[in-house]
């Protein structure tokens, strides 16, 4: 028999929200260390604007006697979060009380949070893009000494010391698994708990976690800069590996090698030149060798690594990220779609469950989707961790 509207809601608070909001509670990582703002009688739409409240700061005065003390009101300050993340999961099963029943249905909330929660770590964690703090280099790995660093950079900007993260990758969690700081024995004071549950734990006073979500950029494209002393009446070649580009000498450089940047331009292979400053900046999204002669002599010879990949994962403290979720609009009865709504108070997310029937396809589909949006709340609170 078919599940009624009235006993969608019943059916999810007694079968599927507790084990759903479980399951957020363990996948999560980032959305549980981060500002959260929920209300989930607070009913948006994608792209609304919600004000979420940001502690203002404390002034420190001096005090004239016979006059009234001025007190701050930390509390007014708001921080706008646009709510720009709609997403969902769908699939196709059968009506909600029947699915359950038969054992199965669970899984496909179970999984379907998995997704969305992946989907909102890996939001949270593109907050390194508005960093302004930031500690590494690309390719070069993480070690006890770079997280001295990073608590360093913390310190300097006032940051305080009380429940900081480092989220990293995996890769570099392996790496400082090889450090006898954090897990040999003795000098880690741990019995070998470290290396025993491969986790690094607590170091440098950060709560170390590791995620496989930590973002990998392709840094691309990459650049050789040539140097140029320009010499009138002389002939010019390059070469971009077995690419080679000639101009016949004129009376000026910007003749001369306008010319030349023209014919690299036009000619085959993936690269862009441009004549900048007294360099020939050759632009390529590949490992190339670029030469560049004068008459019969060599001027400048560069050879450009491949691109590279930067990791980042993310140092920080209390109140430097905002996480908001609301509850999206329930469809009208007329629709004859079914709803409920779960809300983990504990991350702040709220979901919207919704099944009908697909006429086009005529099936049930079940739609699992939830409405958030994130925000850097204090840069002085967070590190972009390059890697």
């Amino acid at each position: 028999m078919a599940t009624q509207q009235a006993d969608v809601q019943s059916i999810i608070n007694t079968y599927v929200a507790t084990k759903v909001i479980a399951r957020i509670r363990a996948s999560a990582v980032l959305a549980k260390m981060v500002n959260s703002d929920f209300d989930d009688k607070d009913i948006k739409e994608n792209g609304d604007t919600i004000k979420v409240p940001k502690r203002g700061g404390l002034t420190v005065r001096s005090k004239t006697e016979g006059t009234p003390i001025t007190s701050d009101s930390p509390t007014t300050a708001t921080v706008d979060v646009v709510l720009n993340q709609h997403e969902y999961v769908s699939w196709a099963m059968g009506d909600l009380a029947t699915s359950l029943a038969s054992g199965d249905g669970i899984d496909h909330f179970t999984d379907a949070a998995d997704a969305l929660i992946e989907s909102i770590e890996s939001a949270l964690l593109g907050g390194y893009a508005n960093a302004t703090l930031n500690h590494g280099t690309a390719m070069v790995p993480l070690t006890t000494a770079k997280l001295l660093g990073i608590k360093l950079l913390l310190d300097n900007a006032r940051c305080p010391a009380a429940g900081r993260i480092a989220l990293i990758s995996n890769k570099d969690e392996n790496n400082l698994l090889t450090e006898d700081k954090v897990v040999r024995a003795d000098a880690r004071g741990d019995g070998g708990a470290a290396f025993e549950e491969a986790r690094v734990g607590r170091a440098a006073g950060f709560n170390v976690f590791a995620t496989p979500l930590a973002p990998v950029v392709n840094v691309t494209p990459r650049k050789v800069a040539i140097a140029i002393t320009y010499a009138a009446g002389t002939d010019y070649d390059v070469s971009v590996d077995t690419n080679i580009y000639t101009e016949t000498a004129d009376t000026d450089a910007a003749t001369t090698l306008g010319a030349l940047v023209t014919a690299i331009n036009s000619g085959e292979g993936a690269t862009i030149a441009a004549y900048v400053g007294g360099e020939l900046v050759i632009t390529t999204d590949a490992a190339v060798t670029a030469t560049i002669s004068a008459g019969s002599g060599t001027v400048d010879s560069v050879t450009v690594t491949p691109a590279v990949n930067e990791t980042h994962g993310l140092a920080f403290a209390p109140g430097a990220l905002a996480l908001a979720s609301r509850p999206l609009a329930v469809p009208k009865a007329a629709t004859g779609v079914q709803t409920a709504t779960i809300t983990d108070t504990e991350t702040g997310i709220t979901l919207r469950y919704m099944q009908g029937y697909d006429i086009t396809n005529m099936r049930m589909t079940h739609v699992l989707d939830v409405l958030y949006g994130t925000k850097l709340m204090d840069e002085r609170k967070i590190v972009d961790i390059t890697t």
